[in-house]
């Protein structure tokens, strides 16, 4: 695991490439999350061990106490906003666990998980621990249900995560799902308007908007409104759209 991050962190260019031409966020930010999984992954080898270890629990019985022990394969479903961050926040506490991991990605972002599953070969897992399978809604649902499967996670919509939750529920699957929101940003009479507003186009734009925390209501005090409505309209306009990396760059691999 600390290999896959090492790995990471020297291909964050490359990285950080793909994940700006296949979902469109900047260069910088797509730099920031391929570090961000490098952390984590470097976070779940230290700790591991740490987590995992047997728990003795005093008690009349002659032993008692907690085991933390493998469920088996997990599969994942996951959404291309953050295409390398969400499997890997996944990917790295459930292999450090034991477990093996199947990977359903969105059906847009193609070269990152492709990228995901080359990475952990490179870092030298066993073939098979971590896996990408580019299927449909279909073989998506044989899976959730197929008893190779110990557990199932999600990270989408709330239609998606009903579905995929009941077919968890109806066959005793372990599941865990994260699903869509819409944060209000609210303004209050007492705001500084010279730090509230660059901050509003933050919570606006940041990952070019498609994050579940990024903020899609602005709840504005009246005497505040017409001010803070010149001011965030000013600043928005400003925001620079695009990037220079807009083209898909060789992976350097197959």
């Amino acid at each position: 695991m600390a290999r896959a991050a090492q790995i990471l962190e020297d291909e964050v260019d490359l990285a950080g490439k793909l994940l700006t031409s296949e979902m469109g966020k900047t260069f910088v930010s797509a730099k920031g999350e391929v570090m961000k999984c490098a952390g984590t992954m470097r976070y779940y080898a230290d700790h591991a061990e740490e987590f995992l270890a047997e728990e003795i629990i005093a008690s009349p019985a002659s032993r008692s106490g907690v085991r933390y022990e493998p469920l088996g394969t997990v599969l994942a479903v996951i959404p291309w906003n953050f295409a390398l961050w969400q499997a890997v926040r996944f990917a790295a506490p459930s292999i450090m666990a034991g477990n093996t991991g199947i990977l359903k990605h969105a059906h847009n972002v193609p070269g990152s998980a492709h990228f995901l599953e080359s990475l952990f070969t490179r870092a030298g897992f066993p073939h098979g621990v971590f896996q990408n399978l580019f299927i449909g809604q279909q073989e998506l649902s044989l899976m959730v249900v197929d008893n190779r499967i110990a557990a199932v996670t999600l990270t989408g919509s709330e239609g998606a995560g009903v579905s995929i939750g009941r077919l968890a529920g109806e066959n005793l699957k372990k599941c865990v799902l994260e699903l869509g929101g819409s944060d209000a940003f609210i303004v209050a009479s007492s705001a500084d308007l010279s730090v509230t507003i660059p901050k509003a186009v933050i919570a606006r734009v940041q990952n070019n908007g498609q994050s579940c925390f990024a903020s899609k209501r602005f709840i504005v005090v009246k005497e505040r409104a017409e001010e803070f409505i010149s001011g965030f309209t000013k600043a928005m306009s400003e925001v620079v759209v695009g990037d220079r990396w807009m083209r898909r760059p060789s992976l350097g691999h197959s």
